[in-house]
């Protein structure tokens, strides 16, 4: 009879199985596959197939606290000027009072006359949007360029405000991009993607 099997048909020799800790493979399996550090990186993208001065498209709202860690600005068509543009942000909070502000200013101005005494006045809702000021606020010390003939900005720019806050509202506002030879309109940048990469808390 052999006497190095156990009751459970295990032979007695066998070295005991030990059990890994939960927490040891978090650390040491886990993370070392997929660097979880690096996965805090999150990216907002803005991509505009043409473009024109001014804050034009969409913006972006952002649902994490974080840091802005770079700006990266590149097209596939390069412009015949130098084509520059700046961040700006605001927070939601500032935007729905803003907005809450001047309801019913953009869709429908409409003159009104009033009596003040023996003098009369003109007054508009246009004045209100006019006298409101704009929440919205750059992020940059020196605003971001792409030189004429290139594809990728030059990373002279500077970051002044790096906090980003839960929520926070991004937009783009070009400086300027337009040649002044109007005649060369179809050689401006084109194409264009702007990413905005933010450093977060959150690894997921």
């Amino acid at each position: 009879m052999c006497t190095s099997i156990n009751k459970n048909g295990c032979d007695k020799n066998m070295p005991t199985p030990r059990l890994i800790h939960v927490n040891q493979i978090d650390k040491d399996s886990i993370e070392k596959a997929f660097d979880l550090n690096k996965r805090t990186e999150k990216i907002i993208t803005f991509i505009y197939p043409s473009i024109t001065e001014g804050a034009i498209g969409s913006f972006y709202k952002f649902p994490f606290n974080g840091e802005i860690k770079r700006i990266d600005a590149y097209c596939v068509d390069s412009s015949v000027v130098d084509t520059i543009f700046t961040v700006e942000k605001v927070s939601e909070e500032d935007f729905k009072a803003y907005m809450k502000m001047t309801e019913g200013t953009l869709s429908n101005p409409v003159d009104k006359t009033e009596t003040d005494g023996t003098k009369q006045k003109v007054t508009s809702d246009k004045m209100k949007m006019k006298l409101s000021i704009s929440p919205w606020r750059t992020i940059l010390s020196k605003d971001v360029i792409i030189p004429k003939e290139q594809n990728f900005q030059d990373d002279t720019y500077s970051i002044q405000d790096k906090i980003v806050k839960e929520n926070d509202l991004f937009r783009i506002d070009f400086k300027s991009c337009t040649p002044k030879d109007l005649s060369l309109l179809s050689k401006m940048a084109y194409n264009l993607t702007i990413q905005i990469v933010i450093q977060t808390d959150d690894n997921y």
